[in-house]
């Protein structure tokens, strides 16, 4: 200590300790001390800088010494790019599970069976409208009441429409409500909720009519219905109780499988469709024709007839499915249709 105090003492008007005489030491001191210097007041500029850029304003409610009046500092504005979103359903999911989209739509179910009898209705007027079609419905009345005039005969039809109507009243109750809705859909899409539903049905009931019917296990319950030899309009109700639950059923529950094959509720007016083709042509094809030959629909309707007809000889036929021959030709069961002079 004393050495420093007496060298700064011999330089004048210096408050600064003295020089090394070493010019080694002098150079690498000079060299050093300026980037020293550089840095610390570079990063003084920093962070007076950052310091600056912070701190709020004069005057702003950050300032404020009020608790009431301070506000947090807010965070960018746009944070769209940030936001995470989720899909409705699954937001308003408890612990994050996504809805059922299959729920309980009454009105929905409403709405197909008001389709159903619309369609129903206006279907009969306009086919019936035809002069050879109505002509084709007297002809097969004439025979059906000879049938009708049998009392076992009027049980057996009265017994079949009994049980579809529970049948039905449960399935719409039910089932129903949760396989049917009102979302909007392409008509494509329209289209291929109907094929779906008859295609299955279709395949279903060709294995349990082949299998069960025919088979050794229900065959004397189908023998009631094939003792119509040559079937007219009446036949296709005088089924017995049984039969008619289990074909019934078969299509009823098609609408809701391919509802969940689909992962949600069909469109009403598509399973309505799908309802109206399936009971029409379970009439049709009991039905005796005989039309001209001249378009495509009195060309289909006779084919259509025929096929039935030609499983109606006996029960050792084939033409198991009901509503296209797709299957029985597939699985080798397919018969030529055979053509009916008269209805009797």
């Amino acid at each position: 200590m004393r050495r420093r105090s007496v060298r700064a003492a011999t330089l004048p008007f210096s408050g600064a300790p003295a020089p090394s005489t070493n010019p080694l030491a002098s150079n690498a001191r000079s060299s050093t001390a300026r980037p020293r210097t550089a840095n610390r007041s570079s990063a003084w500029r920093g962070a007076f800088a950052a310091s600056s850029a912070t701190t709020p304003p004069a005057g702003s409610p950050l300032c404020s010494r009020n608790p009431e009046t301070r506000q947090p500092p807010t965070r960018p504005s746009d944070t769209s790019s940030l936001t995470l979103t989720r899909p409705e359903h699954e937001a308003t999911a408890p612990h994050g599970a996504p809805e059922n989209p299959m729920t309980y739509d009454w009105i929905a179910a409403l709405a197909y069976i008001a389709t159903l009898v619309v369609l129903t209705i206006v279907g009969k007027k306009l086919v019936f409208s035809i002069p050879v079609m109505e002509e084709m419905r007297l002809e097969n009345r004439e025979v059906d009441k000879v049938k009708m005039s049998r009392e076992s005969f009027r049980d057996g039809m009265k017994a079949s429409e009994n049980i579809g109507k529970y049948t039905n009243l449960g399935f719409f109750i039910l089932v129903l409500p949760f396989a049917v809705g009102f979302d909007s859909r392409p008509l494509w899409q329209h289209l291929v909720e109907i094929f779906a539903i008859l295609a299955i049905f279709d395949f279903m009931y060709y294995w349990t009519h082949r299998s069960l019917f025919h088979g050794d296990i229900l065959r004397k319950v189908h023998a009631l219905h094939h003792q119509a030899r040559k079937p007219t309009w009446s036949d296709s109700l005088y089924v017995h109780p049984l039969e008619t639950f289990i074909g019934l059923c078969l299509f009823l529950v098609s609408i809701p499988i391919v509802a969940l094959i689909s992962g949600g509720p069909l469109h009403a007016v598509s399973a309505a469709i799908a309802t109206l083709i399936f009971t029409q042509l379970n009439t049709v094809n009991h039905t005796y024709t005989r039309l001209p030959k001249d378009n495509w629909f009195f060309r289909t309707v006779d084919y259509i007839t025929g096929v039935h007809h030609a499983h109606h000889v006996d029960m050792n036929h084939g033409n198991y499915a009901t509503l296209t021959m797709f299957y029985d030709k597939i699985f080798g069961t397919f018969e030529e249709p055979v053509k009916r002079e008269t209805a009797a």
